[in-house]
């Protein structure tokens, strides 16, 4: 069985690998005599350049191959005019393609100008399952041609597999809003006969909002809970040794913030909340960064520009990056409290008590994250001063209800990998296996 994921996230993002990672061990033990192979959203000059960043697929026996559409050039700088004549171009590029194919079928590979186009469209027309993994689909400021496009990137290959009654799924995606009714409509028809799996309520809902069956459509857990299931590393106790306080509460910080955000409330206010914690409950504060990065990356940047924020910098740590959803998991469970904007920050940090703070539009994310842990009343936002007082009020509780939350956050996960489980079942029951 040949099983194609069409979206390939590096290894930058220690949460894209947990969810992505995830899945593939999952699709390995659901069905084991398969083949996956994973498109990335590079060309092959491209994805030449940046083998490493896939290593994690490699190790599994995951073929990574490049995409039929290269992302970087569907990702404008906003405002660019030139980049908005790539991106039309790259929708009228795709359209042409697209009749040719219903004219000519498989034939239609030799109308594309580079060998890697060839080998993608023959991996999405001869695949036994086609899934779009894991991924965050916000199409809320994308109207006209610039979000026909962003749709024709996410979906394209859906398309194609239409057009070959090949089996595809969206499984575990988080989506919308879109406030185009010309690209709902087109969403509508390219997904109102897919099977689709999203993450939060909020998804299915925006989905059946636009006309989308929800007989189609499950919600299932994030794969980055697919790490609870294994067993501890041996990282924890050397990581206790070198890192935690035996004297003070040790609050883990897991956040990211976009450049134009470095001097914003958020950011003053955050470094304001880590002194308090620091000076008033006798805490260390250890910084953990998602991201693989050590320069240009904005979980780096980010946290260290929030040290430089800080009055007392000396009961700080920043971890450097840890290599493993398994290590993350383990490091993070040993704090006495987690605070975090990123989703797969809470999510590997189990079973430790947490607050999550929503920002912009994909808050949905961690407020359905938090729903599913049951701890929906441990989530704020921080835009202004009663925020604060709220995100103080809440990790008092957390921390007096530590033991309590500790013992029922193990018995949401047990209940979250039961749901994996089925969500796998399901799986098996949409396609012709």
């Amino acid at each position: 069985m040949k099983i194609l994921l069409v979206h390939a996230h590096t290894e930058n993002n220690l949460g894209d690998v947990a969810m992505s990672l995830g899945l593939i061990l999952e699709l390995k033990k659901t069905f084991p005599d398969c083949d996956i192979t994973c498109l990335a959203q590079f060309s092959e000059k491209e994805l030449l350049a940046n083998k490493g960043l896939f290593g994690y697929y490699e190790k599994e026996g995951v073929v990574v191959h490049p995409s039929f559409t290269p992302a970087a050039k569907l990702k404008p700088t906003e405002g660019s005019p030139l980049n908005r004549i790539i991106l039309d171009y790259y929708l009228l590029r795709n359209l042409l393609i697209y009749f040719i194919t219903k004219l000519i079928k498989a034939n239609a590979r030799y109308c594309m100008c580079h060998n890697y186009e060839r080998k993608a469209f023959q991996d999405i027309i001869s695949a036994d399952l086609i899934i779009v993994p894991p991924s965050i689909f916000s199409l809320s400021t994308r109207n006209g041609l610039e979000g026909l496009c962003a749709i024709f990137m996410i979906f394209y290959p859906i398309i194609l597999a239409q057009m070959f009654n090949r089996p595809s799924v969206l499984l575990g995606i988080s989506t919308g809003p879109s406030t185009s009714k010309l690209n709902n409509r087109w969403i509508v028809k390219i997904l109102k006969n897919t099977p689709i799996f999203v993450r939060e309520r909020y998804s299915l809902q925006w989905l059946v909002s636009i006309g989308i069956p929800q007989s189609n459509i499950s919600l299932v857990p994030d794969f980055g809970f697919y790490w609870h299931k294994l067993e501890p590393s041996s990282a924890e106790i050397a990581f206790k040794k070198e890192y935690l306080s035996n004297s003070r509460l040790n609050i883990g910080v897991i956040i990211n913030a976009k450049q134009s955000d470095m001097e914003t409330y958020y950011m003053k206010t955050m470094a304001s909340l880590c002194d308090f914690l620091i000076e008033h409950k006798n805490a260390r504060i250890l910084f953990l960064p998602l991201s693989r990065k050590n320069k240009s990356d904005a979980d780096t940047i980010s946290l260290n520009h929030l040290i430089r924020l800080l009055k007392r910098k000396e009961e700080t740590i920043f971890v450097p990056y840890i290599s493993s959803p398994v290590l993350f998991r383990d490091i993070s469970r040993q704090l006495d409290l987690v605070i975090s904007s990123r989703l797969h920050g809470i999510i590997l940090s189990r079973p430790a008590p947490v607050v999550a703070i929503t920002r912009g539009d994909t808050s949905y994310r961690l407020t359905g994250v938090m729903d599913k842990l049951g701890l929906p009343q441990f989530t704020s936002s921080l835009e202004n001063e009663s925020d604060f007082d709220n995100i103080k009020k809440l990790i008092d509780i957390a921390l007096v209800n530590s033991v309590t939350i500790r013992s029922q956050q193990q018995i949401q996960i047990q209940k979250i990998n039961e749901d994996l489980e089925k969500t796998m079942e399901i799986l098996k029951t949409t396609i012709p296996y």
